[in-house]
């Protein structure tokens, strides 16, 4: 379902429905740009990759969102999808007085890859939801509060328009002299008012040298009125109200988000790591300088969030049957295959946009995420925990079992044909709507009664997939313990940061290529090489030889293959 700017507070509800009766949510981004043209490495470290994404998330900006909500359906034994796209744009929602006038980038890559996909930008400016984040919020809140309060500060005349205030204070005098300076509630006089800076300084005026009257903003004027108590109170209401009004539609999209996070699901995305980046830098406030400080903030907003590429590429089970490439479309058409049979997924009836495929599009591959992600932990908990899931097939069998022996005896009592008159028969029985066709595939278990990932999903959370490291992911609760065992890895016995202060030691290094480091306890830094140029033990060895030899101390190398703690 696409949900354009014009609809968004009217589906809100829908929305707010889908993520609160769900088992699990998956998600999906389309982004302005990725990040800055490569450096060329082959290889880079964690903090390095971090400051790339959150230079990222500075410049570039999520432009289509997709939500796709995924709930278990007993009766007909299946998992109903929710897909729903959200095209995203920083406009304003009452003339540009509402909205940060940002600034973003644009990368003609990215660009020219969604024209190809048929992206429709004019529908992106045009329809695209506008939002605010936390910060952003909070001085809407203040600038807003002043207003309703009338605390605005007072701003300088200039001289150019002292003759117009004068004007407008002597149309104000005249009238309250022609109602001996006690106008009847509801009296008032209107100031034309041509712009914005001549409706404020009448507000001022008013304001500081009129007491007990009101200037109201109306079309092309301004009403200076004297309001009853009752009217008073009545209008401060309504004042409050439109605040309120003004401020949803204000934070816009980020609802969305703060009902995701609020939520504490299940949260499910393929190579997610840049997608959290900007989720959480656009919607929620500017990520923090470390990653440390990142993961604190992600797991604190997203406490169990799922990479389906993780899963495919460090699950054993997995990686036997999915032999193809690991990006989304192939998992998606690899978990269509009869391994991945159950469980069964189907689209809501009211959500008939996808019935075709339309891939890049951010709802299509939530879809296509949350899919590819219940069949492959359908798969990995039928071959760890295959008892559990033959207590299940047992039971269905069991029921199955019953019913047909249910149904035979009523046949042959009666023998076979109804015994009740043909004019006692509904004609409607044929519509039914508590007889539902049961696909039979299985309910997945993900979480524990107490809201906590059973076991098998605590193994693949917060987990996200990583490229060019020295580590197999992202860890976004704990620091990454899945080291990349590979011929051009190395342990030397030095903390990183006595190992980077150590000249000589990094001249040694560097003779033999390409390299990064990264920390791996108190006591030791992995040295990981862009290319091997011999074989690990030789490499080891000139290491040891080299550093013993500059730096006149024996400084210990392992090769991470046969690295033993």
């Amino acid at each position: 379902m696409e949900i354009p700017r014009q609809d968004f507070t009217q589906k809100l509800p829908m929305v707010k429905a889908a993520i609160d009766e769900c088992d699990f949510m998956a998600i999906d981004t389309e982004l302005s740009g990725l990040h800055r043209p490569g450096t060329g490495k082959r290889i880079e470290t964690r903090d390095y990759r971090y400051n790339e994404y959150k230079e990222a998330t500075d410049r570039f900006l999520i432009i289509q969102f997709g939500l796709c909500t995924f709930k278990w359906d007993a009766p007909s034994g299946r998992y109903i999808a929710k897909p729903f796209n959200f095209n995203i744009f920083p406009t304003s929602f009452a003339g540009g007085r509402s909205q940060p006038n940002r600034v973003f980038s644009v990368q003609a890559q990215a660009f020219d890859f969604l024209a190809k996909q048929a992206f429709d930008f004019n529908k992106w400016i045009y329809q695209g939801i506008p939002y605010m984040n936390l910060d952003d919020e909070k001085k809407f809140v203040t600038e807003k509060r002043k207003m309703l309060n009338d605390e605005m500060p007072d701003i300088p005349v200039d001289d150019k328009d002292r003759p117009f205030l004068e004007d407008a204070r002597k149309k104000i005098n005249t009238w309250l002299e022609s109602k001996n300076n006690k106008p009847k509630d509801n009296e008032g006089i209107n100031i034309a008012a041509t712009n914005g800076y001549l409706r404020r300084l009448i507000y001022q005026e008013v304001r500081n040298n009129f007491e007990g009257l009101t200037a109201e903003g109306r079309q092309g004027y301004i009403r200076v009125i004297r309001f009853s108590k009752e009217q008073q109170l009545k209008r401060n209401k309504e004042r409050e109200e439109q605040f309120e009004n003004d401020r949803d539609k204000a934070i816009g999209f980020r609802k969305v988000i703060d009902w995701i996070s609020e939520s504490k699901k299940p949260l499910v995305g393929h190579n997610m790591l840049l997608d959290m980046c900007h989720v959480i830098g656009q919607f929620i406030q500017p990520l923090p300088d470390t990653k440390e400080e990142f993961k604190t903030l992600a797991t604190k907003l997203f406490p169990i969030m799922i990479d389906t590429k993780h899963i495919a590429i460090s699950a054993p089970e997995i990686e036997k049957i999915v032999t193809g490439a690991t990006d989304l479309e192939n998992l998606r058409f690899e978990t269509s295959r009869q391994a991945f049979e159950n469980p069964r997924v189907d689209m809501d009836w009211e959500f008939p946009r996808y019935i075709e495929q339309k891939a890049h599009e951010a709802g299509y591959d939530a879809y296509m995420t949350g899919t590819a992600f219940i069949k492959m932990v359908s798969y990995l908990d039928s071959q760890r925990n295959p008892e559990e899931i033959v207590h299940v097939v047992e039971d269905a069998a069991v029921e199955l079992e019953k019913e047909i022996q249910q149904e035979e005896t009523i046949t042959e009592s009666n023998g076979g044909w109804d015994i009740e008159p043909d004019d006692d028969v509904d004609p409607n029985w044929t519509i039914d709507d508590d007889e539902i066709y049961n696909y039979g595939s299985t309910w997945v278990r993900l979480l524990e009664e107490n809201g906590a990932p059973i076991p098998l999903i605590a193994s693949i959370a917060n987990k996200a997939a990583l490229v060019r490291s020295a580590y197999h992911y992202f860890d976004f609760a704990q620091e990454e313990q899945g080291i990349i065992k590979q011929s051009n890895t190395f342990v030397v016995h030095l903390n990183q940061q006595a190992l980077l202060e150590n000249d000589v030691a990094l001249k040694v290094l560097s003779a033999i290529g390409q390299y990064i480091v990264e920390p791996m306890d108190e006591n030791s830094s992995l040295v990981v090489y862009e290319r091997a140029l011999a074989d690990k033990d030789t490499i080891k060895q000139r290491l040891i030889d080299e550093l013993k030899k500059n730096t006149a101390s024996y400084i210990p190398v392992d090769s991470i293959i046969d690295y033993r703690k």
